[in-house]
Order: C-alpha cells, then sequence, then structure tokens
C-alpha cells in the first residue's frame, strides 16, 4: 500500500482520485504564499509514459521565468482515474500571468495540441 507522503488524493467529479506524486518536495519559502496553477490531461494509460517523457524532456524554458517555483507531474493510479494533473507552483499570481505573455510561453506551448 502507497505512503501517504507519495499518494496524494484529490476530490474531483464526485469520486475520490488517487496520484502519485513522486518526490514533491518543496522548498520552504520565506513567504508562505504561492500561486498553483493545476491542468488537466485525459491520457489514455497505454500513453501515461510518453505523456510523462515529454515533461521531463522539456525544455526548460519555464525555469528560468521570475517567480517560478517548480512543477509536477501528478499519475494517477489505474482505475481510478485517467488524467494526469500538471501543477506548477509560482511565488504570485502575476508572476504566472507574466509568464503566460511571455516569449517562453510562447514557445513552450507552440506544438501543444
Amino acid at each position: 500500500m502507497d505512503s501517504p507522503s507519495n499518494v496524494l488524493s484529490l476530490f474531483g467529479g464526485g469520486k475520490l482520485s488517487r496520484y502519485h506524486a513522486a518526490s514533491m518536495q518543496i522548498k520552504q519559502q520565506k513567504e508562505s504564499r504561492m500561486f498553483v496553477t493545476m491542468n488537466r490531461f485525459n491520457i489514455e494509460p497505454q500513453y501515461w509514459n510518453d505523456f510523462e517523457d515529454r515533461f521531463r524532456q522539456r525544455a526548460g524554458l519555464i525555469d528560468k521565468e521570475p517567480g517560478f517555483i517548480r512543477n509536477a507531474v501528478l499519475r494517477p493510479e489505474k482505475g481510478f482515474s485517467e488524467q494526469h494533473i500538471v501543477m506548477t507552483l509560482w511565488e504570485s499570481r502575476e508572476a504566472f500571468e507574466a509568464w503566460t505573455k511571455s516569449d517562453s510561453f510562447r514557445q513552450a506551448h507552440a506544438k501543444a495540441g
């Protein structure tokens, strides 16, 4: 059985979904507030590894953006959901919104379908 440190449970759509958050340790920030974005992707189980590999091999443009803290890809537990969740942590909403208007955002999403 998975320990609470590596499984993140989320409520969505009226049912409990479980997601594995591999080594999701966030450095303690001076300020305890942050802005978190969460995007859900419906991925067929046979493509899970390919989807996760794309994030492992990403260009890393976001890493240089002011206010970016980290991102994490949460894999659903088979039988509970087929939705991956991509979480991106920012120092503030303003930092996130500035990134969505940047050249690196456009480059990062140029091949998105």
